[in-house]
């Protein structure tokens, strides 16, 4: 099912692809705080008296923003294609961009500014 919903806007977006993709979009925090916690016991942060941060950690966060919200848009846009008269799918479709804009362009402010 996963396979699904990686290649949604060429393969099959049926409920159980649409249901599965929105519970992963949901998710997206405890994917966050999963690299965290990895991010603390790998580094040795268990036993420094000072912060230690992981460089990979801040990337992989983008990642779990950008893509499961990206999933999304394209079965959004694989629904409305495939049932013109369901213009929900386009607004939902407007939410997801959104969803994928808004850290795109904080990953592309960070990179600028450092």
């Amino acid at each position: 099912m996963l396979g699904h919903i990686v290649v949604s806007p060429f393969g099959i977006v049926k409920f159980k692809h649409f249901f599965l993709a929105d519970v992963i979009t949901s998710a997206k925090l405890m994917f966050n705080d999963a690299d965290s916690m990895v991010c603390f016991y790998t580094s040795g942060q268990l036993s420094s008296p000072t912060p230690v941060s992981c460089q990979w950690q801040g990337n992989l966060n983008y990642f779990w923003n950008i893509v499961p919200a990206w999933w999304r848009l394209m079965q959004c846009l694989k629904r409305y294609h495939e049932d013109r008269s369901n213009v929900n799918q386009l607004y939902n479709a407007g939410k997801y961009f959104t969803g994928v804009a808004a850290p795109v362009l904080a990953m592309m402010y960070k990179l600028e500014n450092g």
